[in-house]
């Protein structure tokens, strides 16, 4: 029980508690400046994402209402758990583009009967998305475990991106192309055909666990087979899961780091702190808790953000704000909503679209790494026909040239005058470098054909123990070549202690080639130097004594 005293102390539980609840600190000093700050400021975020909800849900593919739905819990719950005085949650062009990639009804399920949703998302699929991103995120969190997202490079993110602001605009033009097909001459206007597709009726959400248990009608002929003989297909969780496949790892990460980019940017710029893990807390809080409400995934928005900056914002407090303007709306302005022409929002969603089309940020990874550039190509060229797939080809791709890189490290050589081989290495060892390690040692030795061989490990501040073995095998097979091996430089004190481990140095002291002539003491390593001036001063005790001993015999007596 010690175990759990210690762990269980008071102050530690009050440390996780305000690291937890990051209100509980600022609250304390809340005053009614601040709360006047808050006020305009959420008001006019409020009044910026009304409209923005209603045209990202058309991006995800959903009933407009399921924007409005998505935008009040976030704010509100990030005000409790977030670390950004800036930041505002809710419904994004970026993940609402991923949602409708994610939640449209897999191939395999039968069609509904009077309600084909081949080109839409399912509600369903979106709002239990939703409800899995806020755990996963959560644990992350708890764990600490941030940085995993980091593995989603920023040319990866700049392909998706400009690949997200050419589909999404592409996909709004056909309010242009396709004029009225439903109309005729006489009988209604255009108009009446392209307003917002919203419920009239539609009020607030009721708070309830997201619905993945549930029967839809469709044709027992279907061609899938999948539909039940009674005309019902039968959605369980596994079957939403299933669906779902590659997005829970796609949409966590996406969420965060969207998210956490634009908290850094306002914390510089406004000279404070946020805590990276505590934000994976607050997004996925935000997330699991909009689920009860029908919310689809959220993460932070730049250009909601950047008018809660320039309204002079004080606390994160500004989000309840956001959250009561948007229920209020949900509560008593819809029917005015269905009078919004879609075109109008087409229009709204092309702009930030083609705004979100990053071409500076596409030249500036041209100019400083080609390679990079092509990872960026890829991607882009992959989420224009599937954004999941496209984002895991381009971190697949960057993940295979981090590798390769580890799998090829720096080595340079040099030979002194004497024909003494230096074979520096200069980066960092590990397993996949292994039997490059010695193909490379040996391949060097053989060019030079050199029989004093030292490697320097100067530059080296990690090593693996694959690679730790690899290099005493290599010197274990120089030799039985009947070479000379030394290791030098002024190694890190973590890679010695590696080296000495793997036995490096213990074959090195009891190699007999190492008593030749050309042969180079092993340098800089102070454990083998101790143990050498030690075996010499015993050998000058030893001699000292004999050579006493010797002086008594002789002494006359």
């Amino acid at each position: 029980m010690p175990f759990f005293r210690n762990r269980c102390s008071g102050g530690k539980v009050k440390t996780f508690l305000l690291e937890l609840l990051p209100i509980i600190q600022w609250l304390r000093k809340y005053t009614f400046a601040f709360a006047l700050n808050d006020f305009i400021a959420g008001t006019a975020v409020g009044l910026t994402v009304i409209p923005q909800g209603l045209a990202y849900a058309s991006i995800a593919r959903l009933p407009a209402a399921f924007g409005l739905y998505s935008a009040f819990m976030g704010p509100m719950i990030y005000c409790i758990f977030g670390t950004s005085k800036d930041i505002s949650l809710g419904p994004t062009a970026i993940m609402s583009a991923l949602v409708a990639a994610a939640c449209a009804r897999p191939r395999t399920w039968p069609a509904e009967l009077n309600h084909p949703m081949d080109h839409i998302s399912d509600p369903n699929i979106a709002v239990t998305l939703s409800f899995f991103v806020g755990i996963i995120l959560v644990a992350l969190g708890l764990a600490r475990l941030g940085f995993i997202v980091n593995f989603i490079s920023h040319p990866v993110i700049t392909g998706f991106i400009c690949a997200a602001s050419v589909t999404i605009s592409t996909g709004q033009v056909r309010y242009w192309e396709e004029g009225c097909p439903d109309s005729s001459p006489g009988k209604a206007n255009c108009t009446v055909f392209t307003l917002t597709k919203i419920n009239k009726n539609a009020t607030l959400p009721r708070f309830a666990l997201p619905t993945w248990d549930y029967y839809y009608k469709c044709d027992p002929k279907d061609p899938t087979d999948a539909c039940s003989h009674d005309g019902h297909y039968h959605v369980t969780l596994g079957r939403v899961v299933s669906a779902l496949g590659s997005s829970f790892a796609i949409i966590p990460m996406m969420a965060y780091l969207e998210s956490i980019s634009i908290a850094k940017g306002f914390a510089q710029k406004n000279d404070y702190r946020i805590s990276t893990s505590q934000e994976l807390v607050a997004i996925g809080m935000s997330n699991f808790a909009g689920a009860f409400v029908s919310s689809y995934p959220v993460t932070g928005s730049f250009s909601r953000s950047s008018v809660n900056n320039q309204s002079n914002v004080s606390t994160p407090a500004g989000g309840i704000m956001v959250g009561v303007l948007v229920i209020l709306a949900l509560a008593f302005l819809t029917p005015a909503f269905e009078y919004i022409p879609a075109a109008c929002l087409g229009a709204v969603i092309i702009m930030a679209a083609s705004q979100m089309f990053d071409y500076a940020g596409c030249v500036e990874i041209w100019r400083i790494s080609k390679l990079d550039f092509v990872v960026l190509a890829v991607t882009f060229i992959g989420c224009l026909f599937d954004t999941a797939d496209g984002i895991l080809i381009g971190v697949a791709m960057h993940l295979i040239i981090l590798l390769f890189k580890y799998a090829y490290p720096n080595m340079s050589d040099s030979v002194d005058e004497n024909g003494v081989l230096t074979i520096s290495f200069e980066s960092d060892l590990y397993f996949p470098s292994a039997e490059k390690i010695s193909d490379q040692t040996i391949l060097f030795q053989e060019l030079y054909k050199s029989q004093v061989i030292k490697l320097d490990f100067t530059k080296v501040e990690r090593i693996d123990s694959a690679a730790s073995q690899s290099v005493k095998k290599t010197i274990e097979s120089l030799i039985k070549k009947d070479l000379a091996v030394s290791v030098e430089g002024n190694m890190d004190d973590k890679v010695m202690e590696k080296l000495k481990a793997a036995g490096i140095f213990e074959l090195l002291a009891e190699a007999p080639n190492q008593d030749r002539e050309d042969s180079l003491p092993i340098e800089d390593c102070p454990e083998l130097e101790d143990e050498e001036s030690d075996d010499k001063e015993v050998r000058k005790s030893d001699q000292a004594e004999t050579d006493f001993e010797n002086n008594n015999e002789n002494m006359p007596i």
